[in-house]
C-alpha cells in the first residue's frame, strides 16, 4: 500500500513512503509529522528595543516603537524642526550595535546597518563565536603538538625537543642549562656546553651527540683514553 497516495504532506511537502509508514520532507519554513506547522521565526523575539514581531512564512516582520526604525527596529530616529519643516536624521547605527568581543563595529555607506570586524579568534555575525584552532584545517600546532582551544585564542604543549608558540623551534641541547654553567669575567663570556676536553657538540631532535677530539671517547668526551 502507497501510504502516500492521499498526499498527506501539507504546505508542498514531499512524501517518502515507507512499510506501513511514510516522511515528510517539509518546506522551508514548515514543520511537523505532515509540514502543517509554521515555524515561529519570532522565537527568539529578533525585534530590538520594544518591538513586536509579526510571523510569517520563514519571515517576520518587525512593527518598531517610536523612536525606532529599521528591520529589527535596530536605528534610532529623531526629529528635528528647523522653521516650517520637519527633519529627519540617522543616528550612528553602531550606537545599538551587537558587536562582541573587542569587534569593530563598521556602519554601513548608507547608515542602515553595520558590519562587525571581529578580533582575532571570533567569527560569526555578532563575533559572537570562538574560532577553535584546534579543529580547524592544519593544526596550529607543529611537530606532533597538543593543541588546546582557549577562548579567542589556543595554546600548544610541545613534546619533548621543541619549543615555541606553535612548537616551531627545535630545542638547542648543545645550548647550557640545567646542570651546566655561564660563567662571567669582566666583558668576556664563557658559556660551558656539555661536551668537554675541547668536544664539538652537534645538536639533535631532543638530545645531542659529542664528536670528541683525538684522546677522547664517552658521551661527553670525558674519558682518556689510555693508549697503552
Amino acid at each position: 500500500m502507497n501510504e502516500c497516495a492521499s498526499n498527506p504532506c501539507q504546505h508542498g511537502g514531499v512524501c517518502t513512503d515507507h512499510v506501513n509508514g511514510y516522511v515528510c520532507s517539509c518546506s522551508t519554513g514548515y514543520t511537523g509529522e505532515q509540514c502543517q506547522t509554521n515555524i515561529d521565526d519570532c522565537a527568539p523575539n529578533p525585534c530590538m528595543n520594544g518591538g513586536t514581531c509579526i510571523d510569517g512564512i520563514n519571515s517576520y516582520i518587525c512593527h518598531c516603537a517610536l523612536p525606532y526604525d529599521g528591520d529589527r527596529c535596530q536605528y534610532e530616529y529623531h526629529l528635528l524642526l528647523v522653521g516650517a519643516n520637519f527633519w529627519f536624521f540617522r543616528l550612528n547605527p553602531c550606537r545599538t550595535s551587537r558587536c562582541e568581543n573587542g569587534a569593530t563595529c563598521k556602519p554601513t555607506a548608507n547608515y542602515k546597518n553595520y558590519t562587525c570586524i571581529c578580533a582575532q579568534g571570533f567569527n560569526g555575525f555578532y563575533c559572537d563565536t570562538d574560532i577553535d584552532e584546534c579543529s580547524t584545517d592544519g593544526n596550529s600546532c607543529l611537530n606532533g603538538g597538543i593543541c588546546t582551544n582557549t577562548f579567542g585564542s589556543y595554546q600548544c604543549r610541545c613534546p619533548d625537543g621543541y619549543t615555541g608558540r606553535n612548537c616551531e623551534n627545535d630545542h638547542d641541547d648543545c645550548l647550557p642549562s640545567k646542570g651546566f654553567k655561564i660563567s662571567f669575567r669582566r666583558l668576556r663570556v664563557k658559556v660551558s656546553d656539555p661536551c668537554l676536553n675541547g668536544g664539538h657538540c652537534v645538536d639533535e631532535l631532543n638530545g645531542y651527540h659529542c664528536e670528541c677530539l683525538a684522546g677522547f671517547t664517552g658521551r661527553q668526551c670525558a674519558t682518556n683514553i689510555d693508549e697503552c
